[in-house]
């Protein structure tokens, strides 16, 4: 908690036993107004979040406890502490989080762009003349350390993450009091810097790796987060609020033959013959309906690519001769992260990519990948757990290949979640501390990027890592 939420939590649950020892109506008014001093101080200061409401309720209370009998004193006092529990509880449990402060020489800025794709129909929307529109998040180096930190998931990104989880929109209401480390619209840092492109799992968006996103381009990488559009719960283009269009989802959904699947899983597992698997996982892939949504998203990283190809030359553009070309990496988490290969695998522009836990779908598999790469998956037992990933990519990498699995992970730790809550089960993050894994991703992306992308180091896998990470070179 912070430091005036805390001290208004002790000083009203000590309340009822201050007055106790000091019946003298001054003292106990002193009193009063410290206590009234400390709210004012969080209102203004730290600004009030729901978590704490029970609290604020207590705090009304205090004043009347004098002028009840002895027997409602009791009573009340165990109120205001029964009160000032819950708001602990509420508070520790959906805490206001710092983020990382990241390690490197450079400040942090950030613009929006707004693009749209006049040689693609959006294939979510039933309006046959809407075009496919990106809004797109650039986080680059800047020359400028202070000013005005954005605040976390603003602009109703927060509920919308929310809503779409099927939480009460006002759960995580309160992100928006968390400062990150990024100031919107400075000027960008003299040079030419490296360029990460970054797709998001899926009803995610861009700003929900943040903590990894700063700690990069502290480093020198500019970061390129795209909102795949309908396909996060809220992407804001320019003055409109394009939310997940929710009928096309469940259209996808439907389409899932999921006994099919598994009945071609089970041959897949139980087959000796690797022509035989080969045509199974074609299948299994066939029989997944999320291969349009995959081209659709690879679609949208090579034309923000072509776009930054285009502003690198405008010189009225904040972009202008700040773009390394030459190098061009992709990070991508869960669908993200399937995007992220097929997206190395048609644009030859990618000089390296990642994926964080994405299970892979689409047509991959009849593709090669000659970027170097490298797969992160969550810690599961992989004997039981299947993902085509083990399998696909065994046929289609053609250069560099590596693995790595961090222990005590869950799916969500690849982003912020681990922060938003030490409840585990509702973030789907592993028992690892946020910190912890925040430090890992960073110096194996670090390094992973440096060595493929940068060429600034070699045998990035030589490096010695955390012992929760298990990471090896398949080729």
């Amino acid at each position: 908690m912070r430091l005036f939420e805390l001290l208004l939590l002790l000083t009203t649950a000590a309340t009822p036993f201050i007055y106790g020892f000091i019946p003298q109506k001054k003292w106990q008014n002193a009193w009063l107004i410290g206590l009234y001093i400390l709210v004012a101080s969080h209102l203004v200061i730290e600004q009030p979040r729901w978590q704490l409401t029970p609290l604020y309720i207590a705090v009304i209370l205090t004043p009347f406890y004098v002028q009840w009998t002895r027997r409602a004193r009791i009573w009340m006092t165990m109120l205001i502490l029964l009160l000032s529990v819950f708001a602990a509880t509420l508070g520790t449990l959906l805490p206001v989080f710092k983020l990382p402060t990241p390690n490197g020489e450079y400040p942090i800025g950030s613009q929006l762009l707004f693009l749209e794709d006049e040689s693609r129909s959006e294939d979510i929307t039933p309006e046959e003349s809407d075009k496919r529109r990106l809004t797109v998040k650039i986080w680059y180096p800047s020359a400028i350390s202070k000013g005005k930190r954005e605040r976390y998931l603003d602009n109703g990104l927060a509920q919308a993450f929310g809503k779409d989880k099927h939480l009460p929109g006002f759960i995580f209401s309160h992100f928006p009091l968390i400062k990150t480390h990024t100031i919107p619209n400075v000027s960008m840092a003299d040079g030419s810097f490296p360029v990460i492109l970054l797709s998001h799992g899926y009803q995610w968006n861009a700003e929900l790796y943040t903590s990894i996103v700063e700690s990069l381009v502290s480093e020198g990488f500019i970061i390129v987060g795209l909102q795949h559009t309908h396909e996060a719960p809220l992407t804001i283009w320019k003055e409109e609020r394009l939310t997940t269009y929710q009928s096309y989802f469940d259209g996808v959904n439907a389409k899932f033959d999921f006994p099919k699947y598994q009945e071609l899983e089970a041959e897949f597992k139980a087959s000796q013959d690797e022509e035989e698997q080969l045509q199974l996982m074609r299948d299994m892939m066939a029989v997944i309906p999320y291969g349009e949504s995959v081209d659709r998203w690879a679609a949208d990283i090579s034309f923000v690519i072509d776009q930054l190809e285009a502003f690198q030359k405008d010189n009225q553009h904040f972009l202008h001769q700040k773009l390394n070309l030459d190098q061009i990496g992709m990070l991508g988490h869960s669908f993200g992260g399937a995007a992220a290969a097929q997206a190395c695998a048609f644009d030859n522009r990618i000089r390296a990519g990642v994926n964080m836990d994405g299970s892979q779908s689409g047509r991959l598999i009849d593709t090669t990948i000659t970027a170097p790469f490298l797969a992160l998956y969550a810690d599961r037992n992989y004997e039981e757990f299947f993902t085509p990933n083990f399998f696909i990519y065994d046929q289609v990498m053609k250069g560099k290949f590596y693995e790595g699995m961090i222990r005590q992970t869950g799916h969500a730790n690849f982003g912020d979640l681990g922060y938003w809550t030490p409840m585990h089960a509702l973030t789907e993050t592993g028992t690892i501390s946020s910190d912890k894994i925040q430090s890992i991703l960073t110096n194996l992306l670090l390094q992973f990027l440096r060595d493929h992308v940068t060429d600034e180091i070699d045998n990035w896998e030589e490096q010695e890592y955390d012992v929760l990470v298990d990471l090896r070179r398949v080729q």
